[in-house]
């Protein structure tokens, strides 16, 4: 496995510009992002996988961090529906398979039909030899 070649740039007006370095018509491409804040993080994701697949890449995408996660419902009028709109986004391109690392919620997984979910019995060994687990906030006290 090897990194692929590709370019991640602005225009003088702020606009992000991307395009990939080599060809990857009928390659097999893994793509590790993170869709974690500022939303520009997840304007660039779109970007390379929009090169990607017109390409022809057969792309999979590793997420290591589903930002706007907690923002899976709607509790007053008014509110957007960010994790929804987060899986709209990557829901546009076709992609062979979606690995997320944790999803925060199963209502995540209505929004957008993953193929495969990493479990976190995965980190079961290492959970067990640590001496304290830490979560980031009330509601991963149960995960942690």
């Amino acid at each position: 496995m090897r990194k692929g070649r590709f370019v991640l740039s602005r225009f003088s007006d702020g606009e992000i510009y991307c395009r990939v370095e080599e060809s990857v018509r009928r390659r097999v491409v893994w793509v590790l992002a993170s869709t974690q804040p500022p939303g520009d993080n997840l304007l660039e994701l779109a970007f390379l996988l929009d090169a990607l697949t017109r390409g022809g890449a057969r792309v999979n995408l590793m997420v290591t961090y589903f930002g706007y996660a907690r923002q899976d419902r709607v509790v007053e009028q008014g509110e957007a529906l960010s994790s929804k709109v987060v899986c709209d986004v990557l829901r546009q391109f076709e992609l062979e398979r979606v690995l997320v690392v944790h999803m925060h919620s199963s209502r995540i997984q209505e929004f957008l039909d993953y193929r495969d979910v990493i479990p976190f019995d995965l980190f079961d060994e290492a959970l067990g030899r640590a001496d304290v687990v830490v979560a980031p906030d009330r509601g991963a006290l149960g995960l942690a």
